[in-house]
Parts: structure tokens; sequence; C-alpha cells
């Protein structure tokens, strides 16, 4: 007998820490990739595989969440709101959306994934087809330590450890943070403590679901139609899938002596003015302006209202909305908030001197990123002066201003002021 599954939870109630700067006023959710916010990434693939209704878990920033989700309506699906008021783990935001449940099963997905359809009809085909009492999506991963580990035999789920401790231990599967699961999980979700960690995780309910006698099951899902954005590099490498798929259609103007490369999105108001030059897969949102004389290069997004000025140069980078880039600038590998402003002759700068990986500090600790290439990470509202050198791998927190000739190396915290000091030797002639 067929178990089709119409209904969704999305956790999108996190306050996503590791991705400071980008989450001090937005929620993981609303960070966009290749133009739009995650969630409508994550609305889409749902609808698309048959979800009809979904409730959505919110707290950090819930309100962006559902002025730009709305009733759902957009997705043709219905969407309902559930609040987190404790950010205690997952089962505590699927304790939220308890109430709201109407079906005897239901998807749930973590709302960091980038994510295809095509995962989703995995785990929705595994449970329809396998009879089990859950289905978990599992994704090999190079290093498990950031996820929650998945211990198997065959198809079925053994244990699961929720972010294993110690040295990386090699490829191995994960929880991809996507499952198929009864009403029924309420019942241990009710009975689920704190972890180690000290938060109500839903992989400890599923585990007491396994040790009471119940079969789960995993559904393994492809790669590269699944992302998890933990770090802030991850999501320059969404914001890459997704334009990797995009197909270009130009909106807005090119004016004569621009030129258009490949795949380009130029969206309705948006004008590539003359002697610039815009190399696809790239997007541009509504009322972008690039130029005169400036060169946006691949997997670049230019969020609504922003500007790339006279004799500019963006590659591989997500700008924000609203966010001055005047003129005679660099920006490389890097993520700008929304309504920054650059000073004339700002350069990010994204290649170590020795040509090193690129460490940038997470928490509190300095992450290798396994990139050559990286550049900075700038929260919203910041503003340089002229002439600003900002090194790879720094972090610069939202409202912070940095003066002219300012070589920047450290991370700098939300709403600092960073001046230099300037010696001056003044001879006579």
């Amino acid at each position: 007998m067929a178990r089709a599954i119409r209904e969704a939870v999305i956790l999108a109630a996190g306050l996503g820490t590791r991705l400071l700067p980008l989450t001090e006023n937005r929620p993981k959710a609303m960070i966009p990739v290749g133009g739009r916010p995650l969630i409508d990434h994550l609305l889409s693939a749902l609808r698309d595989s048959g979800i009809e209704r979904a409730i959505v878990v919110i707290g950090h920033g819930g309100e962006r969440v559902a002025s730009f989700v709305g009733d759902g309506s957009k997705w043709r699906m219905e969407v309902e709101y559930a609040i987190q008021r404790t950010y205690s783990g997952t089962a505590d935001a699927l304790r939220a959306a308890e109430g709201l449940l109407r079906e005897d099963s239901f998807l749930l997905a973590y709302g960091d994934l980038l994510v295809g359809a095509e995962s989703i009809r995995s785990v929705l085909g595994a449970w329809d087809s396998s009879g089990g009492f859950a289905v978990v999506g599992a994704v090999e991963v190079r290093d498990p330590r950031d996820f929650g580990l998945l211990i198997v035999d065959g198809d079925s789920l053994v244990d699961l450890i929720e972010k294993p401790e110690g040295p990386a231990a090699g490829r191995a599967l994960a929880n991809a943070g996507i499952f198929a699961l009864p009403s029924e999980i309420m019942r241990f979700v009710s009975r689920t403590g704190p972890s180690e960690r000290g938060e109500l995780e839903l992989t400890d309910s599923i585990r007491m679901a396994i040790e009471e006698g119940h079969t789960v099951r995993i559904s393994r899902l492809n790669e590269s139609d699944w992302m998890d954005l933990g770090r802030p590099w991850d999501v320059l490498e969404a914001n890459k899938r997704v334009l990797a798929k995009a197909r270009g259609k130009v909106e807005g103007e090119v004016e004569g002596g621009a030129e258009i490369f490949g795949d380009v999105i130029v969206s309705e108001g948006a004008v590539v003015k003359r002697g610039s030059r815009v190399e696809g897969p790239a997007f541009l949102g509504r009322g972008a302006i690039i130029g005169p004389s400036s060169r946006i290069r691949p997997y670049t997004s230019i969020g609504e209202g922003a500007v790339v000025g006279n004799f500019c140069e963006v590659k591989n980078s997500i700008v924000q909305r609203g966010t001055k880039i005047p003129h005679l600038s660099y920006l490389g590998d890097s993520i700008v908030g929304e309504d920054c402003n650059f000073g004339a002759g700002t350069i990010v700068a994204n290649l170590r001197l020795d040509s090193g990986t690129i460490k940038m500090r997470i928490k509190d600790k300095v992450v290798d990123t396994g990139l050559r290439k990286f550049g900075a990470v700038i929260g919203d509202g910041v503003r340089t002066g002229i002439n600003v050198s900002i090194m790879p791998g720094v972090k610069i927190g939202g409202g912070a201003l940095i003066g002219p000739g300012c070589v920047i190396y450290n991370d700098i915290e939300p709403g600092m002021r960073v001046f230099c000091k300037q010696e001056l030797t003044i001879k006579p002639p």
C-alpha cells in the first residue's frame, strides 16, 4: 500500500553562528545563492517532489523568512509557521511544529540545505517502498565531523553519532538532514533529553526508536544534488552550483559597447553600461548597475540595486542588495553583505603570497578552508575608505568602518571603527 507524503517540516530557526557575519541580520535560510534565498531553492525542490504543505519553524530573523515566503502561494503550496523560542536543538524545533501537523507522516528537512528534487524524491521513494518506521537521507562526505555520522548495515540504520569528535576518519556516510517520519516519532521526541552538547537532538529520538526495535532505512543521496551550507565558503560553492545550472536571459538593458558572454541573467531594471564585460554564468539582480568599463567574471551574483562602478572587477563573489563598489576596486572569491559602501581602490585579496590554503576563524577555531583562492566575508553596512586592502580569510562584522589606506589582516568585530596611524616625515627642500 502506498504511503505518500504530502506534508513537510522545514527547520529554519538556527542562529547560524558558523556563518557569521552573514547571519548577523538574517537566518541561514535567507542567505542568497544564485540570486535567490536558500529557502526559495528548498521550497521549489519540495514542490517539484509533490509536497503540498509546509510548516516552517522560525526563530532568529524569522520575520524575514515569513515576509519572503508568505502563505506559500508563489510555490503553489500552503505554508504555516511555528516558532522555536529556545534554540535547544532539532528535536525541540520539531516539537514546536507538532501542533500544526495534520498527516500521519511527513518529510523533515534542515533549512540550511541546498538540495534538488532528486534528493527529496529519493527519500520519499524509500519511505513509500520500504515499509520501515522512518527513512534517513544519507550522503557520503569527506569528513563526517560536521555532520551526524550514520552506522549502517546494508540499507538499515544501526546508529547515529551526532557531530563525532576526534580526527577525520576519511569518507563516511553522514546524516543529510532529510527525513521521512511518522507522526509517532513525537512519542520519542517527547522523551528526548539533552545530549552531551546540551541540545535536544532529533537523532537521539530516532536512536530511541531503533533501540525499541523499529526499522529505520537510509536513502543514499547523490552528493552533487545535496549540499550543507555550514561555513562561509560553502555559500560560494552553493552559489556556483546554482549558477552553473542557470540559463541566461536579458530583461534589463545592455548598452552599446557592453559585452555579455555565456549564461548571464540580467534582471529587469538592471543596466550593463558601455565598456563593461559580464562573463557567465552570472546573475544581475533587479536595478543592479554594472560599469561603465567594469568586468564581472563567472559565478558572480550581484544583488538588487547593487552597483559595481567604473573600472572594477568582481570574480566568483556574492554582492548583496544595495551594496556599492563604485570605482577602481577588486573583489575576488568573497561575500559582501547588504548596503555596504567601498571607497575607491578597495582591494579584497583572494590569494596568499605563498599560495597556501586560506584559513578562517570559525567560532573559536582557526579552520583550513582547503582553498587556495578565497577572499573575505563582509557583513551588512560595512564602509571602507579609499585604498583599503582586505587580506584573504578575513571576516568583517556588520556596521564596521575602515579608514583610508588600512591593510586588514585580522577579523573585525561588528560596529568597530578602524583607522591607521600615519607618521609623516616633512623635510625642508
